[in-house]
């Protein structure tokens, strides 16, 4: 029989993430359903807005700073078609050809791909390649009549879908309604861990009988240790963390290997037991005070306490050896003291794990406050104002002179940084240029091609 699970939900936090897209949107095409003139030429254009509002997450200052990145991005998409537009119009005099102008961007397409992931290079640092890629095509060959005033149009639109969901969150943020989307990982991480060293501590004498119970310990455990393995965690933090979740699964599986023979529950375990049930205590209330974010509250003298439960199982098993020697007891066979051995000593070096935990969320929490405390006061100093342009000039100048790629020290020749980049511009162009040669032919082409490019991001 499988262990029971609860049965499945949807969170609150993603019920507001879809309640802030819906909003956002809803906002977005009230110009498409209302247009403020007569004449509204320009609602292919405003299409931009919902597109890119449909995006939004539940994170204030990181949506906002990528809604920017967005908008910055398609202003220097929109900009470089209007200028190949420009210059085409000027050198053709007059005689303006989309099919040869979408050629002639076509080159620069490149550069702004360059700034995908897969090719490691600086540009991707402030820009969506995507973005930046494809809306040149808007004004060189996918407009109706006007080109320079519908990329205006088009960039408006994709400002307005890209902050109006940083306006509803900031509106939910200053009510309170903003939902946070569960524990950090720092955290998760000893919650969890608390959770499984109570279960196998308190079944440590009859694992075999409780299966299922372990096993599904085991696998939400599991779970939150792939989860953490996706995320950035402090590397001190880490390093015990993962530590001690190796000795939590090595615990599990000796436990489950086989039950403990009864005389070692009956001569060692039971003068042991009372001991070990306060340390075992004492670990739950030192990792779950420690996930509250209280680590200096925590102390628990657990160091005192593992040698006081070393010195009583040293006892123990000498007074057990002593017992064997003169022939009132039977020994119990090498096989289980040394699983009984191994088992004891992983719950006390688990156990002097979770305080070295606490010690180093002490140390990190010191440390992410004095970094706190040092930024307040210089966003408060009175010269943070007049320092501004020089961080923002001593940024610019970290920039330039970062490499072009980033990944220097790898082996990667220019064809592998450059494929990627290459295929993505031209699939892109491909599709581009068949909406323009179509478009020719066929007004509605003309008015919605270029939505075609999408499903390429």
């Amino acid at each position: 029989m499988s262990y029971p699970r609860p049965p499945p939900s949807i969170s609150w936090f993603s019920v507001t993430t879809a309640l802030v897209t819906v909003v956002a949107c809803g906002m977005t095409i009230i110009p498409i359903y209302a247009p403020p003139t007569p004449d509204p030429w320009y609602l292919p254009m405003l299409l931009a807005g919902p597109g890119v509002a449909l995006v939004a997450f539940l994170d204030l200052r990181t949506y906002t700073l990528q809604a920017i990145s967005a908008a910055f991005s398609v202003f220097l998409g929109l900009g470089a078609g209007a200028l190949v537009h420009y210059i085409y119009d000027v050198a053709s005099g007059g005689n303006y050809s989309r099919v040869w102008a979408a050629l002639v961007l076509y080159p620069y397409t490149i550069i702004p791909a360059l700034g995908m992931p897969a090719a490691k290079c600086k540009l991707g640092d402030f820009t969506f390649a995507t973005f930046a890629t494809a809306f040149p095509y808007i004004p060189v060959g996918l407009y109706l009549q006007r080109p320079y005033a519908e990329a205006w149009v088009t960039e408006l639109g994709v400002i307005l879908g890209a902050l109006s969901p940083s306006f509803v969150m900031l509106i939910l943020a200053m009510f309170g309604l903003m939902p946070s989307p569960g524990l950090p990982m720092t955290k998760r991480l000893p919650f969890a861990a608390a959770d499984f060293f109570d279960l196998l501590t308190g079944y440590f004498i009859c694992a075999r009988d409780h299966n299922n119970a372990i096993q599904a310990q085991a696998d939400d455990f599991n779970e939150v240790c792939h989860a953490a393995a996706k995320q950035k965690i402090p590397a001190r933090l880490s390093a015990v963390f993962w530590n001690m979740a190796g000795e939590l699964f090595s615990l599990k599986d000796c436990l489950l290997t086989q039950e403990l023979e009864p005389g070692i529950i009956a001569y060692v375990w039971r003068s042991l037991a009372a001991d070990f049930s306060v340390l075992r205590s004492e670990v739950g209330i030192v990792l779950r005070k420690t996930a509250r974010g209280v680590p200096e509250e925590a102390d628990r003298d657990l160091s005192g306490r593992i040698a006081s439960c070393e010195q009583l199982m040293v006892d123990v098993i000498s007074d057990l050896n002593r017992r064997a020697a003169d022939g009132s007891i039977s020994p119990p066979s090498t096989a289980a003291i040394v699983q009984f051995y191994y088992a004891v000593g992983a719950m006390l070096y688990i156990a002097g794990l979770a305080e070295k935990y606490r010690c180093t969320a002490v140390a990190h929490k010191e440390e992410e406050e004095k970094k706190k405390r040092e930024k307040r006061d210089q966003l408060l100093s009175p010269r943070a104002f007049l320092n501004l342009p020089s961080s923002l000039w001593k940024g610019i100048l970290a920039w330039i002179k970062k490499p072009f790629f980033y990944d220097t020290k790898e082996k990667s020749d220019i064809l592998r940084r450059f494929i990627f980049p290459l295929r993505f511009s031209l699939t892109l162009f491909a599709i581009a240029f068949s909406m323009i040669v179509w478009g020719m032919y066929s007004e509605n082409v003309r008015l919605h091609g270029f939505w075609a490019v999408i499903p390429v991001y």
